[in-house]
């Protein structure tokens, strides 16, 4: 059987067109809305208790001038889990890892807590809160989580916010189902 280069070309390219959706949900779904923060803070929530007291602002400091959130703790509370940084609520299966990955940077070298875990009474962590080190230059930060139980109203944290006065700044934040 014999086949012209443009209609080799053609099928080719015919075959990679039926691929991509395929390799696209390979790679996953993404659980988290607005991760870039275009839509400002939408979805996400600076949770405080006394008497942690933080701030958040929108900035375009990200890398490259992108825009990221801004969190500053203003006065320090008595435990580190006092301030977090969350998206809720997100369906979560145990038979599921899932890869969360940011950009991050701080004032101060300092060490977050990034986890899974239900967001309603008794609030159990569902995966236990990685700590990942972050510097004073942006840094992509990357892990694998799964949780011990399937929850219909899970909560994403970046946490361990709440003992060190200083900021954070943070923006590409994402959740893919692996």
């Amino acid at each position: 059987m014999k086949h012209s280069v443009p209609a080799l070309l053609r099928i080719l390219g015919l075959l990679c067109l039926c691929l991509l959706p395929s390799l696209a949900s390979a790679q996953g779904r993404q659980l988290l809305r607005n991760g870039n923060f275009d839509n400002l803070l939408e979805g996400w929530n600076l949770e405080q208790h006394s008497p942690a007291l933080g701030d958040i602002t929108i900035t375009d400091e990200g890398p490259d001038g992108a825009r990221a959130v801004k969190i500053e703790l203003v006065e320090p509370g008595d435990d580190h889990w006092k301030m977090g940084f969350t998206q809720y609520p997100i369906a979560l299966r145990a038979d599921k890892r899932y890869r969360i990955s940011f950009m991050a940077k701080a004032d101060q070298p300092r060490w977050l807590a990034v986890g899974l875990m239900q967001h309603h009474a008794p609030y159990r962590v569902l995966a236990s809160n990685a700590s990942v080190e972050v510097g004073t230059t942006w840094a992509r930060v990357t892990i694998l989580l799964r949780p011990s139980a399937d929850e219909t109203n899970g909560r994403f944290s970046i946490g361990n916010l709440g003992k060190i006065v200083g900021s954070i700044w943070v923006t590409d934040v994402r959740m893919i189902e692996d």
